[in-house]
């Protein structure tokens, strides 16, 4: 399916979106994605500037670099994505026949998420769920079943805040984490594992083996919740490795949030400061556990219910 984007010359009217925490207005449509309050002030805006330039096939899939101007991600036969310096504005230029999953998969991923950075927000490389009225999340390098553990726990009847990017808001005692977009991706053996149908779910993307699970967002009311506790996955081949939740020293603490901030292989300059000191902030007021444990979807339960009970034993959870 390709997509319906506006040209340079026939824009369609922006649209005000919440995407990651916050109000982004578009000028193209975000299918799925909740629409801001009437009346909210957006803190990015996209803007389309016509169709890209076609670039050679043997250039990598991505290319992302840094200059004065801001950010340039560049993703071949998606399109082109220029962030300002100061991260308000995002200007693209897609490629005549970007497909509309592709697209959206970037804008709200990546894209998003590199303009909120420039603009000095705190994004962890992780998920996140309410359980009750607080908060946790689970933090760790791609493929290391964040979003799977997400999805044990909302088949629990934990609330999905986020499933891959989770924003923070450093508050004077609390450490607030925000909602993202409406909906997990999962792989087909993880989908089974969890009891999801495959049946009517998109692929994220045309070039990723996940699926998009639709999510409800109504057993909870608010856009953010107090953070009671990050948990660094450390999952094990060893068959015989227990589940095991393990309170980190302060230092420990701030390498691991750091080691998981977003996109922290690309941070340079200001935004590795900020995020220096936001995981010195954070690792001062929220507890941070790893859990190591065999890997397994079997061992899921286990590793949930492991969490649960280290919530529940934090003060004022």
């Amino acid at each position: 399916m390709t997509l319906d984007a506006p040209s340079a010359t026939a824009k369609s009217a922006p649209m005000a979106f919440q995407i990651l925490g916050r109000v982004v207005s578009s000028d193209i449509t975000l299918r799925g994605i909740p629409c801001a309050f009437e009346g909210a002030d957006p803190v990015i805006e996209l803007i389309g500037s016509g169709f890209a330039q076609k670039r050679h096939p043997e250039w990598p899939p991505f290319v992302q670099f840094e200059d004065a101007a801001g950010l340039h991600f560049h993703a071949r036969d998606i399109g082109e994505f220029h962030i300002s310096a100061d991260g308000a504005t995002v200007s693209y230029s897609l490629a005549p026949l970007a497909d509309n999953a592709d697209v959206q998969y970037l804008l709200t991923g990546p894209v998003i998420s590199l303009a909120l950075q420039q603009q000095g927000e705190v994004l962890i490389h992780g998920a996140a769920v309410a359980h009750g009225c607080r908060a946790f999340a689970f933090a760790g390098p791609h493929a290391t079943g964040k979003s799977t553990l997400a999805a044990a726990f909302s088949a629990v009847g934990a609330t999905l805040l986020t499933d891959d990017v989770l924003p923070l808001r450093i508050a004077a005692s609390q450490v607030m984490a925000r909602r993202s977009v409406p909906w997990i991706k999962l792989k087909e053996d993880s989908l089974q594992a969890v009891g999801h149908d495959l049946s009517g779910l998109n692929l994220v993307w045309s070039l990723a083996e996940k699926r998009k699970v639709p999510m409800k967002r109504a057993a909870i009311e608010g856009a953010e919740f107090g953070l009671a506790a990050i948990y660094l996955l450390d999952p094990r081949n060893d068959v015989d490795c227990k589940v095991k939740v393990t309170p980190l020293l302060n230092s420990e603490a701030v390498g691991g949030i750091l080691a998981n901030t977003y996109a922290a292989e690309s941070l340079r300059g200001n935004r590795a400061a900020r995020a220096l000191d936001a995981a010195s902030r954070i690792a001062e007021t929220v507890p941070v556990r790893t859990i190591s444990y065999h890997r397994s979807y079997e061992n899921l339960p286990a590793i949930r219910d492991a969490i649960l009970r280290d919530v529940e034993g934090l003060p004022n959870a």
